[in-house]
């Protein structure tokens, strides 16, 4: 964003990215958040409780991550504020436009299934995005998503991406986060590398494929923020 500002408190709308992120999550019937912060974590700590201020019934708390190692690192730091046997919703602090209805419809087939799942879209052009593979004996679940850097060139041909949203039963996550590494051209720890660990060990890991991509345009830029200040659509 080429500001010293955390890109989750740039405005859009006339409100930080971050409470646009918390609104939706509300308005999706979600009440209980941890914030993950690092960058100036006060500045966000501080924005955020601002925002819960109007909304009594909502219950926050912050995890620190210090260093930036990545998605699944991300929510490792998370864990030790999750309630005993919550499942988890995942969402991105710089994702604002997303539709609280269709966050409901995906929660809702997670638990209908009693499966962890991945939101996915179908992008024309899916250069830079995680790919979706598809399971081989059921084709509404994922084998693995594939990162960019990462993919063989069949899997770059696949236009079902990942949008960075997921649903975690608590099980698997106990049972499986600890187990990431960073052995990827990123040396991160990838939150995507579940759907593969949980396909190995036989726990169905369900697709919901959005409707309008535009919903998960990421605010990576001062280009991307006026473009959806200005509401140019994204794919």
């Amino acid at each position: 964003m080429k500001s010293e500002l955390p890109k989750v408190l740039h405005s859009l709308w006339n409100k930080p990215l971050i409470h646009h992120v918390l609104e939706k999550a509300y308005l999706a019937g979600l009440r209980d958040f941890v914030v993950v912060i690092g960058y100036k974590k006060e500045l966000v700590e501080d924005s955020v409780a601002n925002w819960q201020s109007h909304y009594p019934d909502v219950e926050i708390q912050f995890a620190v991550q210090e260093e930036q190692k990545g998605t699944g690192h991300a929510v490792q730091c998370a864990m030790p504020y999750v309630a005993e046997n919550s499942d988890i919703l995942v969402l991105l602090g710089d994702v604002p436009n997303l539709d609280p209805e269709e966050i409901q419809d995906f929660t809702y087939l997670c638990k209908q299934q009693n499966s962890s799942g991945v939101m996915s879209m179908i992008l024309d052009n899916p250069y830079g995005y995680g790919r979706i593979v598809r399971s081989d004996n059921g084709e509404n679940f994922a084998r693995c998503i594939r990162e960019e850097k990462d993919a063989t060139e069949e899997e770059r041909n696949i236009q079902e991406v990942n949008t960075g949203i997921f649903y975690f039963l608590s099980s698997h996550l106990h049972e499986h986060l600890q187990k990431l590494n960073a052995n990827n051209a990123q040396g991160e720890y990838y939150l995507t590398d579940m759907v593969e660990l949980l396909h190995r060990n036989q726990e169905p890991v369900i697709v919901y494929t959005a409707k309008d991509p535009n919903r998960f345009a990421g605010i990576n830029s001062r280009e991307d923020l006026k473009q959806m200040e200005e509401g140019i659509h994204y794919a």
